[in-house]
Parts: structure tokens; sequence; C-alpha cells
């Protein structure tokens, strides 16, 4: 009786294994439990009394345990089912902590499973629970439907004559028939169609009067897929199969049960796949009187796998070829796992590195890091930022940062690691060069005589060298230099713009400090100071910590500059930067204001390549100059230049040949900065369109309320008349401010624009904006939504309808007929916010 009800349901719903668990006494007899209370002298259980597995997943180890194992009440899942006298449904057994058997279920693949309880009236007879390879969430239409068989099946079970109980068969099989989800269609012998379910008239578009007895399965079928199963089941049963109704059922007349995907054709000739099982139908004598093929839509599932497969390979190309290496590593250190990134970054081929253990890769100074940590992070879970050193194929070393974690089991054991390392060979490079740098920055400082400072900008105390302090007259310890005291020695013509120069450095360090000054000797005079800095260290918010730099005595250099200043006046007027460059491009001098405008100390640009001072997208136009000047002798060209720093400025240059005894050597390379005059020009561009902007607004307002009136569309409605006499007007006073400030530009461009604010309401303010560009809105066709804004503001009323209406017209000009503009306003915590949208 059970075995037939178990494998009934499951092929039904495509589910591969159920378990039918009879409620007993403590006696072993069984016990019908009363849903409204469950409670016996002696503790009842759930005893299974039928198990039935697909072919695909038989598992004698899960059939033992489930013979031997008894539920009480609210234990495990039938328990759970049987004490609330609800079905479950649970997505993932394996995952469950109250199913009690995820061991054996993960083992042999069971994943989904749902439970429902088998009710007799008032009394519970026992749970059924059915299992599913997949993972899937809960289906609650299923769930009811599951229930109500159920209770069917308690009917069933609980019928004693055999008269009732064929009629509780044929109940169930019809509710089956009628409720289920899926097409249900028998056939006779030789495949005439003689049921033919709801679900299979919703899916497939036939009525069943159009099919049973007047039609065979073929009619919703692929025939070509018809044909290649008859040409698979030949060779599969080594006899002709003819396609037809026989390559449906040439297994079942063989007692098997056919299950495989088809393609369904509907009535209205559109296809879906479905996975179609086919089984055999016995009279009393065990002989075949038919087949029933059972089929559900697995459209979805097509889907979902597609999308499974397409994001397990998403996956795997991002595990694959992240930008750093991933490996894993059992329990005693061996690689189980690593991606292509780290395979390239080592030189091996993954069949070299998986099985080996990781200290077979590392570097003999890296050992005793590695065999130190690895047991530490087995416990604790996780490594961050741990430096090693590998070993690659070819022998180099690969210095990379590793993090880490561990994964563990329910019980805390380790499984794997999952381990991330990026290559630091750059770091490691540049670190080395900081020291070589630091060294070489020492020498220099002695051999040049230029005097170091270092400020502590937090603490205010500032150390400087020895030199520093001689080149102003002072011995070691004569004075206590501090910012104060470096203030009072800058000459009182240089102290403004010093400081200034200061500040705007210690905001952005992109600003160059680097300048010529005069700094008070300790016997009274005026020394010529150049003096260069930069801020080396900065908090989490960018304040400045750290600013270092040098001074050096320019005195000879600025007396020699007051010899031939004369000389050069018309020159240095019309150009800031000197160079002089050899056959090669590459600097031989420069004075102190080209390598000030780039950001170098002079020293750094002596022997520098010119490209590296000229934005990549000038170079070949800087080549074109140099051509003319080898021509002509003489060039000039305009380009960006490219500062230390990185930041770019507009430059003109003049090129000049050099010669040396009439012996061509170079060429000189006077340059000017001239992003005051670009800046000039784009700010006059600027101003062109905001000025034609701004007057086409109001004007355009104008122009269509005017319009209106004029073609009399309006007689009929004065009060619309009037209200585009008052747009008119409003946007004619709105026009004669306008160009009152236009007039007023020389104050504008002084930074005194006068700003009349008062008190003034954002609603009013939004609807005064949307009067003025609504004719401009109907002759575009677009619709303007506007929702106003309760609220007071402190602003001019003019110039936030000047933003609104400007907001708005561009809205309005690059939306299409028959959309819609919106206006609203929301008050936020220390701001209101006006937003438009189109």
């Amino acid at each position: 009786m059970y075995s037939r009800i178990l494998p009934a349901i499951c092929h039904s719903l495509g589910w591969v294994a159920a378990e039918f668990w009879i409620a007993t006494k403590g006696n072993g007899q069984s016990n019908q439990l009363p849903i409204t209370n469950y409670q016996f002298p002696i503790t009842p259980w759930l005893q299974c009394v039928e198990i039935w597995q697909a072919p695909s997943i038989t598992s004698p180890e899960f059939k033992a345990i489930a013979q031997t194992i008894n539920f009480t009440p609210g234990m495990g899942l039938p328990g759970r089912v049987w004490a609330t006298n609800e079905p479950i449904w649970i997505a993932d057994v394996v995952e469950n902590d109250f199913f009690l058997r995820s061991e054996i279920a993960a083992k042999i693949g069971l994943h989904a499973a749902f439970c429902f309880p088998i009710r007799m009236g008032d009394q519970i007879l026992g749970v059924i629970t059915c299992f599913s390879r997949k993972i899937q969430p809960p289906d609650a239409d299923l769930l009811v439907l599951m229930t109500s068989i159920g209770n069917q099946i308690g009917q069933f079970i609980q019928r004693k004559q055999a008269e009732e109980r064929l009629k509780e068969i044929a109940t169930l099989q019809n509710a089956i028939l009628n409720s289920a989800n899926y097409t249900i269609i028998s056939t006779t012998v030789d495949g005439t169609i003689i049921t033919f379910n709801a679900a299979a008239e919703r899916m497939l578009g036939y009525t069943a009067a159009e099919v049973i007895g007047k039609t065979t399965p073929a009619i919703i079928h692929d025939w070509d897929e018809v044909v290649q199963r008859a040409q698979e089941l030949s060779q599969e049963l080594g006899v002709n199969i003819a396609p037809g109704f026989e390559a449906f059922v040439a297994k079942a007349r063989r007692g098997e049960i056919d299950e495989r995907e088809w393609t369904y054709i509907r009535k209205d000739g559109s296809r879906f796949p479905v996975l179609l099982s086919i089984t055999a139908l016995y009279d009393g004598g065990n002989n075949i009187t038919g087949f029933l093929g059972i089929g559900s839509d697995i459209s979805d599932r097509k889907q979902a796998q597609a999308a499974l497969q397409r994001y397990a390979a998403e996956i795997e190309d991002l595990y694959n070829y992240a930008p750093c290496g991933y490996h894993s590593l059992d329990a005693d250190g061996n690689v189980i796992r690593i991606n292509d990134t780290e395979l390239n970054m080592l030189g091996y081929a993954r069949e070299e590195i998986i099985g080996k253990h990781l200290t077979d890769l590392l570097a003999p100074d890296s050992l005793p890091i590695f065999q130190e940590n690895f047991p530490r992070f087995k416990q604790k879970g996780s490594l961050h930022d741990l430096e090693l050193n590998f070993i690659r194929k070819d022998g180099t070393i690969l210095p990379v940062s590793l993090n880490a974690t561990a994964l563990k089991d329910e019980a805390g054991n380790y499984l794997m690691s999952r381990s991330t390392i990026f290559d630091i060979s750059d770091r490691k490079q540049a670190e080395a060069a900081l020291r070589q740098s630091e060294e070489r920055l020492q020498l220099a400082l002695e051999a040049s005589g230029d005097g170091l400072w270092d400020w502590d900008i937090t603490t205010g105390e500032v150390y400087v060298s020895s030199r520093w302090l001689l080149m102003l007259g002072y011995e070691v310890g004569q004075i206590v230099v501090n910012v104060n005291t470096w203030e009072s020695m800058i000459h009182p013509d240089d102290c403004p713009w010093v400081i200034e120069v200061l500040n705007n450095h210690l905001q952005d360090s992109s600003v160059p400090y680097c300048f010529d000054y005069r700094m008070r000797t300790k016997s009274g005079e005026w020394k010529w100071i150049g003096n260069y800095g930069k801020v080396v260290a900065r908090d989490e918010q960018g304040n400045p910590l750290r600013m270092t730099g040098t001074h050096k005595d320019i005195s000879d250099r600025k007396a020699a500059e007051a010899e031939i200043r004369n000389l050069n006046r018309a020159l240095e007027i019309a150009v800031v930067g000197i160079s002089q460059l050899d056959l090669l491009g590459s600097f031989i001098q420069v004075n102190p204001d080209y390598a000030c405008m780039l950001g170098y100390k002079i020293e750094e640009i002596i022997g520098m390549d010119w490209q590296q001072t000229v934005h990549p997208e000038d170079r070949e136009k800087t080549r074109t100059a140099y051509q003319q000047m080898l021509a002509n002798d003489k060039a000039e060209v305009e380009v960006r230049a490219v500062r230390k720093d990185g930041s770019i400025f507009d430059q003109k240059i003049v090129m000049v040949k050099a010669y040396d005894q009439q012996q061509f050597i170079g060429h000189y390379g006077f340059m000017k900065d001239i992003s005051d005059r670009r800046e000039i020009e784009r700010l006059k561009d600027e101003f062109v369109s905001i000025v034609s902007h701004e007057l086409r607004t109001p004007l355009t307002s104008i122009s269509g309320a005017l319009d209106l009136l004029a073609s009399g569309l309006l007689q009929a409605q004065p009060e619309e008349a009037q209200r585009m006499l008052n747009i008119a007007a409003n946007n004619t006073e709105r026009l004669v401010r306008l160009i009152n400030d236009i007039l007023d530009i020389e104050r504008i461009e002084s930074g005194k624009v006068s700003m009349t604010k008062q008190i003034c309401q954002a609603e009013n303010l939004m609807l005064q904006s949307v009067e003025v560009v609504q004719a401009m809105a109907r002759n575009a066709g677009v619709t303007i939504s506007v929702s106003p804004l309760k609220a007071s503001l402190w602003a001019d009323p003019d110039r936030i309808i000047q933003v609104f209406t400007n907001l708005l017209s561009n809205a309005i000009k690059f939306s299409a007929p028959g959309s819609t503009v919106w206006l609203s306003g929301e008050i936020q915590v220390a701001h209101e916010q006006v937003s438009r949208g189109d």
C-alpha cells in the first residue's frame, strides 16, 4: 500500500526519495495522534515503515538509518511536523540544524526536503518526507497541495474495505491529476490519449475534449527529438525502435521508468522544455493497460541553470584573473587550489604546484616566518599583511604581502585557507630607492653646502642644520629657531608673500614651496636665500604634520643677476624660465625660476629629458617646433607643461639654437607661464555663453506669452491672458535687472556682488519660476509638474528664481514632446535641496 504512494508522489513532482513514518505508542502499536492533544502516558514515536529511492540515489546506509531511528514529537523534521500538524519545507537539509541526518544526506547528494502530515479526521496517522537533489526555496502552493493530499492519503489508509480503498485511490489520483502543476497524460497501449489533466490544458493550450480519444501525444512533441530518441533507444536496447509512440514507451514496456527532457509544443506553436516521466499502467493481472506521462515545465530551471552556469563561469574568471594571487592550503600546509594570476607570478603550471607544501616555494629567510605563523593562523582564523619571499620557477625572488582567512567546519576544525598574495616588488624597490635617496641627499647636502630645516608642525619644533645657521652668521646654540624667530628674520617686503606661499602649500601640497627671499643675518645684513620645501606627512584628514626643506646661500648668484639685470630686463619680462639643452634633449642648466615653475630643484632637472616636463599629448607638437628651430634658428610653441607633482599649466616656449665656437651644441629654451592668459580666454568664452543663456531665458518666456496673446487663443480666457501679461512683465523686469548686472560687470569681477536678501517662501519662488517658463513648455509640448516646498528662506529671490528658471528651461529644451519636467524640493539636515528632473 505504502510502496505505491511514495513513488507516485515523487514521480509526479520529480523528487528522488521519500519516507513514510507511522505514529506508534510505546508498545509498537499504531497510534492515531489527536491534533489537539498529543500527550500520552507512554511517549509515542514515529517509525519508518516504507522508504522509496530513485535508482540514481539508492543508498542502503540512508535506508538503514531511517529504519532504525525513531522520532518523538518535536524531534527532527518528521517529529516537528507531527508535533505542529503543519507541513515544513527545508531548502537545504545539509545546512539545517534540526535535520538530524544532514551528514548522510550530504554524502548521497540530498538537499531540499518537505514533510507533510497524514491525517484522518482529527487524528494524525503519520507523516511523509520527500527529498530532492536540488536546493529549492519553499513552495507554499506545493505544501498546501501536499497537505491536502496528505489528508486524502490518511483517509485512504484508514479505509479497510477494498471498494472504499479503490475509491480513495481514485480520489487521490484525481486530486493529483487535477491539482498538481504538472501535465499528466495517460494513453491506451497503442497511444491514444485517454486522460488530459487541467495542467496539461493550461500549459499546452488544448482542451481535453480536443485530444482524448482522438490523437496520440505526438502532436505535442518535436518530431526531430522523437526521431533522435528512437535512434538512441535502438542502439541502447539492441532492437529497432521506429520513430513514433514507441520511442516514448519502449522502456516503460520493459518495466522501467523513462524520465528525460523533451520539448513540448503548444497549440499556438510556441515551445517550452519539460521533464517527462513515463511509466506503464497495469491491471490486476500485471498486464499493461496503458501508459502515464507526467511532465513538469522546467523553463525556470533551465534559465536558472544557464544563469548559474554563467555565474559560475564569471566567478571562476574572477578567481583566476584577479589582480592578486589566490591559493588555498590544507591543514598540513599543502597547496590544494591556486589561481592563474599566482601561477603567472611564480612561473609554474598548475600541476606543478598542486600538492606541494608551501614551504617548497618559499625562500630560506621566509621559512621560519611561515612555520611560526601557520599554526597560529589555523587557531585564530585570520592573518593580515604577512610579508614573505617566494622563489619563482626561474629562481628569482618574489616578495609578497599575504592575507588569509580560515574555513572551518561546525566543530571549529580547520578545513582550508583562502589566501591572497600581492606582489610588493615595486614597494620593496621603492623602499630601497628611498634609503639610497636619503643617503644621497645627505651626501648632496654636505657637498652642496645647503642648509637643512625640518619643521614638526604639530609641536612647533624646528630643526636646522649647522650649515643653515652658518649661512646667517650664527654658531650652533646661539639662537633657538622656531616659526616665530624665522618669520622675524624675513625681510619686511618679502614676509607677506612668503607667509602666503607657505599657507597655500600647507593647504595643498601641489602648490610649490620654492622661492628666493631675503633673511637678516646676525650682523644685521640682508642675505639672499634660495628656499625649497615640501609637506612630507599629513594625517588622515589631510592636515599637515611635518615639512622639510633646504636653504641655499644665493648671494653670489643674486649679485651676478644684478649685474646683468639691465641687459636681460626685456627678456625677463617676456620669459620667466631659462634653460639650456644638449643635442639629445637633456637639460644642461636651468635658472631657479624654470625649476621652481616645474616644482623641481635645479639639480633634479639637470640631465632630465625634456619630454618629462611636457604633457604627453603635446610632445609631438614640441618636436615639430624643434624641427622648425633647426631650419630657422628659432621657433615658438605653446604647449602644456607637467610639474614634478603631476599638475599641469600652460607655457610658451621660445627655442633658440645654441653654439660654442660656431659648433651647434643644442638650444636655449625660454619659458613663460601663460596659464593666466588661457584662463582669461576661458572666462571670456564662458561669460559670453552665460550672458547669451541668461538673456535668452526671460526673452523666451516673454516671447511665448506675447505669442499666445497675439494668437487670440486667450480672448475667451481673460484670466489666463492676464497671467501671460504678468509673466511677460515679470520677465521684462528680470531682463532689466540682468542687463543692469551685465553693465555692472566691473563690480561683479571685483567680488562686490550685492545680494538683496530677505525672508521669502520657497513655495512662491518655485511657482513663480514655473510661470516664467510655462509658455516655453507649452510651445515645446512639455508638461511641468511642480511639488511646492513650504519653507522660509533667507535669500535673494531674484537669484533663486534665476537658478530655477535656468534649470527648468534647460530641462524643457532637451526633453521630447510629451515629456514631463518636474520641480520639487526637500528639507535636509544642514540645507534645503530643490530638485528638477525630466
